[in-house]
């Protein structure tokens, strides 16, 4: 497979000089955005365009990376160690984005591969995240640069307000100079439409709830609003303190129901982000930033120097969360009774630590003294911490009266979490004395925090792997500090609140909150899960109460995560820039390529949690994954936890992908056909203190947080969500790390704050049922917007005829509608849901759910090949069935109409209609309505559809049928009221497009059983008739029935579609039933008739299905040239264009053979052996050496010595010999022979390469070409006898050789293929299942692939799988 050369961009790019930070630390007056546009110039746009094309296939499709081109990558990084091959595998695809675009990452090149630390990430709801953002901002020295998407006036607001205020005092007690803050928001403004970054005035800024200046004497505030219009919001949502400390979130700010997720980060990988905020700001800073000109706080990872990184207590960023407080009163207690043992003082239990959890009580800093031993006491520092802790939440409780705390349950134990989501696990608990234990019995535990404040593997668990295999973890000091932490988590007071006592520290002003807001554990259990739902319902319209069961089950809830002690890790920034302008293809960004690689790369598993999903490349990539993805590409595990409900409006607008229920029906849909539904596993959110899901729609909860992981060693956390906006539109940042003991404490904390892994599995067909009633969630009445289905069928409309044909069911009185593209008229109609779908090569049935109701719909397109009577009927069948699903009795009726667009695509064409009866079977009748054009004209067409003939549409005139024809909006509207028409006809026939007539049935079902029975079957007849149908005339243009391509899988209704029966006259009114003749249409490319090189591989198709049907085919030519219509010694193209091509000879030959050897017929041969006999000897005169000329791949261009003409020609001469020999024509059949086996020697030295591989794309070529030799078809499938089996044993070794994702190509030239083609040269190769695979698997892929939703193109690209425009719905097999 070959690839663009220099995948990666210069390593000069990557010098950390050559940054924007570096270049504003020596120019900090200058705009970040001039300044990158200067460091990164665009490249030529020649090369923009090839590696446009290149880097987009190479993420779509992957590539094979080598271990030098990993550590190529491994050196564009400034990482502290060579990471893991997962994430430099990632690494690299990201990289390759930059070779087109330096800033794809949205970052400085040099800064995009970096690494840090992280000591906390925060997963509760929107206060304990800005809670921390107060933390952080009031301990700032310098600057501070925050950035979101939403800025709403909330008591989020008042937070970084009241933080910016408290730093104002702080910096006026203490003198020196103004701390610059810069705030960053996306709010929309007209003048954006001219500037992108607007300045924000403070009057503006006030009125959002920022301090005025007079407010905040000791900062300079200066605000800018930014969006790139249309579609570029910017989403982007971090904070960065000084340069020392970057908090990325998932949060804005603003109150919500949401549940979030926050990481605390420190390293290099702060510069990082600093350089994104400085490029998002592009502008001049007034004043300027005073870090930019500062040297980095953290030296280089390559540099050698340890960087003393603080943890847990020893952070002065952490200091205020209950956990790393309480761990610091445990270091004091325990140095106390140390020196107690010491001095031989007894032990006491009057040691100063009742206020141990307040602010300035002279708390032990473990900075600078050293602790004790733990051994003296009992439990030991795990337990002694926990201890503190529940000391802690009973005084706060006891001084509040006893108030229900908002924080994390207050039972200080963890379930213990084995290596999967979803898993279940035995429960870790404190007893009352402190100790740990657990049920069954605990394996040896993990690593745990030190007193020291070090990290220790205890015994047993001394490798990542062990920690994998634990299928249980004991409670360690770790498990104690991931269990007890979050202040008065998950609640955030507002700055009015009265201060803590004991805050006395005006270094660190204190945040005020209402402590009689904590509870302890003498709150009855009630009181703990009304705490926990009231502190998760922050921000929700509609309150939801507590309904888990068992309480133990909130014991691990932990917002805060204080991460153990660790050295820095790799990390990678995978961000991208805003895109204004519509359309969904930018994906050659940093974050896409991440996301995408994400899936390539793993082995085992992929875990994604995430708001909204319904990005085409993230749909595809999950399903490909899951097929045919991980470490032996059979499938791999995907897990995904998403939110019910959560934007369904703005989702189901048309491009934007559908609502996470309509795209996870699609993913079953897709994968339960292949037997890999059960490689993807999906969880609806589910809040921790709940048994269901959750639906957005009704304003509850949603979880808003952006995850995932990879394999447990690799993650992406940050802004982008899986929607279309997030992958195409918004600018976005996030980091992918490197570091499994990270990942895995993620995954734990995102498990354990949620119930979704326990109450939210879906079922494999989509839908979420009770696990004890089975009862599906009720679905939420408040939509109406468009349906994903809807935004389908409107991108499909470019590629779909006007024609309309509406479905509708009524039940109890209420309107159900079949999704379509327009709206049925109609009140409040209530969208049907898709629950199954079935093909087979003549049908298609639907299975949709009405409310309480199934209606099943087939559609039928008879295949009947030995039946040419029925086959030539151009009809189509739709029956309909219902039946109850809820055990009620329901009252039903049904509706379906079709449009005059069935008549003809011309909106100003008039038409007429009637409404009749005919007898049908025995004794009944059938109503049918007619319509046609008011003035007809045979043989011509418009838009592929005949301007003669008339419509039918017609049913059964049974009890309870009515009929209308008129106005299609008054037809919908009249069932939906009454259920009923008025059997009535509209007499103002008109234009189509005035009032479009429609012509409708209704028909009442009457009452359905409770039991489920089905009802009476209701059955509809469309179709198209003309006579006459075909005439033959010099040059002659025909038309055939209406366009109907079939699905991509169903190649036979593609043959069927195209093809019309027709039969002679005799006279007016009498049939010649001896004269058939079968017509090919070549749709949509061309408006040919019986083109040759369709009827070519149509005419296989029936060797298996009818071989009589291959004289029908291609016995409209042999008449043409017969009669003398056409004069030149070749056969001709088709039947309305002429072109010179000895491949349509060829062709003819072959299929004149194959239908006397399959049919076992000679009469064909004897009727038209002069003419068969005069195409032989054109043949003779022209295979050898073939002059310039295109072939049956005229795109391909014309050239001379093509090799697979000559194989071609070849092939049609030894047909005529074998044709002679079955005719009696001996000497005719000798020469023909003679020639046959001297040109297949000559073609052979000519056109075979040098080793005997494979074939030349022509004589002259050299043996780098190939070709796929499927014009070799017919020696093989005919007993031709033209190459030995050795020559077809060596090409098969060839092709797989040359297999690209979605099969073989045609040839060297390029990656375009042909699916019939492909299968027919497939077919060469049955018996060699590698060769015959590289073919079928790559059309399969293709086919279930879903790359546009054309009806399957014969011809597309074999490499980035996108079709040809023109190729598609031909009556070609595949």
């Amino acid at each position: 497979m070959s690839f663009a050369p220099c995948p990666f961009p210069p390593l000069e790019l990557f010098d950390r000089e050559h940054s924007v930070l570096s270049t504003l630390a020596k120019k900090p007056a200058a705009a970040p955005g001039a300044t990158a546009r200067k460091l990164f110039p665009k490249a030529w746009f020649g090369a923009r365009l090839l590696r446009r094309v290149t880097i987009k296939r190479d993420l779509l499709h992957g590539r094979v990376w080598t271990e030098k081109e990993l550590d190529q990558a491994a050196e564009r990084g400034n990482f502290p160690y060579r990471p893991s091959d997962l994430f430099l595998n990632m690494y690299a695809d990201v990289l390759t984005c930059l070779s087109r675009r330096p800033l794809a990452g949205n970052v400085s090149p040099a800064l995009l591969g970096t690494s840090g630390t992280i000591p906390l990430s925060i997963v509760s709801t929107i206060p304990d995240i800005m809670r921390h953002y107060y933390d952080t901002i009031v301990l700032a020295e310098k600057e501070v640069f925050l950035v979101t998407n939403y800025w709403q006036p909330s008591d989020s607001v008042k937070a970084v307000s009241q933080a910016l205020k408290d730093l104002s005092v702080r910096v006026g007690k203490r003198g020196g100079d103004k701390i610059v803050v810069k705030i960053m928001w996306d709010r929309g403004a007209f003048e954006q439409l001219i500037r992108n970054h607007a300045f924000v005035s403070e009057e503006t800024w006030v009125g959002l709830d920022l301090p005025a200046n007079s407010e905040v004497p000791n900062l300079s505030l200066e605000v800018i609003n930014f969006h790139k219009p249309l579609l570029g919001t910017f989403h982007q949502k971090a904070l960065v303190v000084d340069r020392k400390v970057a908090l990325l979130n998932s949060n804005n700010i603003q109150d919500r129901p949401n549940v979030e997720m926050m990481v605390h980060l420190e390293g290099p990988v702060v510069d990082s982000i600093y350089d994104v905020l400085l490029l998002s700001w592009n502008e001049k800073f007034t004043p300027v930033l005073p870090c930019v000109t500062l040297p980095a706080v953290y030296p280089d990872p390559k540099s050698g120097i340890e960087f003393p990184y603080t943890f847990a207590d020893a952070n002065p960023f952490l200091e205020t969360i209950d956990v790393t407080k309480a761990a610091k009163a445990a270091r004091r207690l325990l140095s106390r009774q140390y020196q107690d043992v010491l001095n031989d003082e007894p032990a006491t239990e009057e040691h100063p630590i009742r206020n141990w959890f307040r602010r300035g009580s002279g708390d032990f800093d473990s900075s600078t003294q050293t602790p004790p031993p733990s051994s003296g006491v009992a439990g030991g520092f795990a337990s002694l911490v926990t201890g503190l802790v529940q000391k802690m939440r009973e005084e706060k409780a006891a001084a509040g009266g006893g108030g229900a705390n908002e924080s994390s349950p207050l039972v200080f134990g963890e379930k213990a979490k084995g290596p999967a989501f979803g898993s279940s696990s035995d429960t870790t608990v404190v007893g009352g004395d402190g100790s740990a234990s657990s049920t069954p019995a605990a394996v040896p535990p993990i690593a745990v925090v030190t007193e020291d404040g070090t990290t220790a593997a205890e015994e047993g668990t001394s490798s990542l792997a062990a920690r994998r295999n634990q299928d249980d973890l004991a409670l360690s000091m770790e498990d104690n500090v991931k269990s007890t932490t979050g202040p008065e988590s998950p609640s955030f007071l507002t700055p009015s609140a009265p201060a803590s006592p004991g805050a006395t520290d005006p270094e660190r002003p204190p945040v005020a909150r209402d402590d009689s807001r904590l509870s302890n554990l003498s709150i009855k259990s009630s009181a703990r899960l009304a705490a926990l739902s009231k502190a998760l319902n922050a921000g929700a319209l509609a309150k939801v109460e507590a309904t888990i069961d068992d309480e133990s089950l909130i014991d691990d809830f932990k917002p805060h995560m204080i991460h153990k002690a660790h050295k820095p890790f790799p990390i990678a920034m995978v961000n991208r820039g805003p895109h204004g302008s519509p359309g969904h293809q930018d994906i050659r960004v940093a974050q896409d390529a991440a996301w995408l690689a994400g899936f390539r790369y793993a082995n085992d598993n992929v875990f994604i949690q995430t708001p909204t999903l319904n990005a085409k490349p993230i749909v595809r990539a999950i399903i490909e994954a899951c097929t045919s993805g991980g470490r032996n590409k059979t499938g791999l595990e995907v897990t995904l936890f998403l939110d019910l409900g959560f934007n369904d409006k703005g989702e189901s607008i048309p491009w934007q992908g559908g609502t996470n229920e309509e795209v996870v029906l699609r993913l079953y849909d897709a994968l339960r056909p292949l037997k890999k539904e059960h490689n993807l596993n999906v969880y609806w959110y589910t809040g921790k203190d709940q048994m269901k899901p959750l639906n957005a729609v009704h304003k509850t909860r949603n979880c808003h947080v952006k995850f995932m992981s990879i394999d447990h060693q690799c993650a992406i956390v940050g802004n982008g969500n899986q929607d279309t906006q997030s992958w195409f539109h918004s600018q976005e940042c996030n980091i992918l790390i490197d570091s499994a003991q990270i990942v895995l404490d993620w995954e734990d904390q995102l498990r354990t704050n949620q119930s979704t892994h326990t109450y939210g599995k879906v079922d494999t067909d989509g839908i979420w049922r009770d696990p004890k009633t089975k009862e599906p969630l009720q679905p939420p009445q408040s939509i109406s917007c468009f349906t994903a289905i809807s935004a389908m069928n409107s991108s499909l409309q470019p590629y779909r005829h006007p024609a309309r044909r509406t479905l509708a069911v009524r039940l109890d009185l209420a309107l159900q509608r079949i999704p379509k593209r327009r709206p049925l008229e109609r009140p409040a109609a209530v969208l049907v849901r898709f629950t199954n779908t079935m093909f087979t090569a003549s049908s298609t049935t639907f299975v949709l759910q009405a409310g309480g109701v199934n209606v099943t719909a087939v559609f039928l397109s008879p295949n009947t090949p030995n039946d040419l009577t029925r086959q030539s009927l151009p009809y189509s069948y739709l029956t309909v069935t219902t039946a109850s699903n809820d055990g009620k009795a329901h009252a039903v009726s049904l509706y379906s109409d079709i449009d005059a667009n069935w008549v003809s695509p011309t909106n100003t064409s008039v038409v007429n209609w009637s409404t009749g009866t005919q007898p049908g079977n025995g004794s009944s009748t059938i109503i049918r309505h007619e319509a046609e054009l008011t003035t007809q004209t045979a043989f011509a067409e418009s838009n592929e559809m005949a301007n003669n003939g008339q419509v039918v549409y017609a049913t059964a005139n049974t009890t309870g049928t009515t009929w209308q024809t008129g106005a299609g909006s008054t037809l919908r509207a009249t069932f939906a009221a009454t259920g009923i028409l008025p059997n009535t006809q509209d007499a103002a026939f008109r234009a189509i497009g005035v009032n479009t007539p429609a012509f409708g049935f209704a028909s009442a079902l009457g009452t359905l059983s409770a039991g489920g029975a089905p009802s009476v079957a209701v059955t509809y007849v469309v179709g198209h008739y003309r006579d006459p149908a075909v005439h033959l005339q010099k040059q002659a243009t025909s038309t055939v029935s209406a366009d109907y391509a079939g699905l991509a899988a169903l190649a036979t209704r593609q043959v069927y579609s195209g093809l019309e029966i027709t039969i002679g006259r005799t006279s007016a009114t009498e049939y010649n039933t001896s004269d058939i003749l079968a017509w090919t249409k070549e749709i949509a490319t061309s408006d040919y008739i019986s083109t040759v090189d369709v009827n070519y591989p149509v005419s296989w198709f029936f060797a298996y299905a009818n071989p009589k049907m291959i004289r029908y085919i291609i016995e409209p030519v042999l008449q043409y040239t017969a009669k003398g219509l056409y004069q030149f010694p070749y056969v001709l193209h088709d039947l309305g264009k002429i072109l010179t091509s000895n491949s349509k000879t060829g062709d003819m030959m072959v299929l004149a053979y194959a239908h006397a050897k399959l049919a076992a017929t000679n009469d064909l041969i004897k009727q038209y052996y002069p003419t068969l006999l005069g195409w032989a000897a054109e043949l003779a005169s022209q295979t050898l050496y073939p002059a310039s000329q295109v072939s049956t791949d005229d795109f391909a261009g014309a050239a001379s010595n093509y090799t697979s003409l000559a194989l071609k020609g070849l092939c049609g001469i030894q047909a005529m010999a074998k044709m002679a020999a079955l005719v009696g024509e001996t000497a005719d059949a000798a020469n023909y022979s003679s020639i046959a086996k001297s040109y297949a020697k000559t073609i052979q030295q000519q056109g075979l390469s040098k080793d005997g591989s494979h074939w030349k794309v022509t004589y002259q070529s050299d043996d780098s070409s190939w070709i796929s030799a499927y014009n070799l078809f017919p020696d093989q499938a005919l007993g031709l006898d033209l190459y030995p089996s050795s020559l077809y044993t060596a090409m098969g070794k060839f092709y797989p050789t040359v297999k690209q994702p979605y099969g073989v190509p045609l040839d060297s030239r390029g990656t375009t293929t042909k699916s019939d083609w492909a299968l027919m040269t497939a077919a060469m190769h049955l018996n060699a299942p590698a060769t015959r695979d590289a073919f079928v698997s790559g059309v399969l892929k293709y086919q279930e692939g879903a790359m546009d939703f054309r009806p399957f193109p014969d011809r597309y690209d074999s490499l980035a799988g996108g079709s040809n425009l023109r190729h598609w719905k031909r009556p070609i097999p595949q």
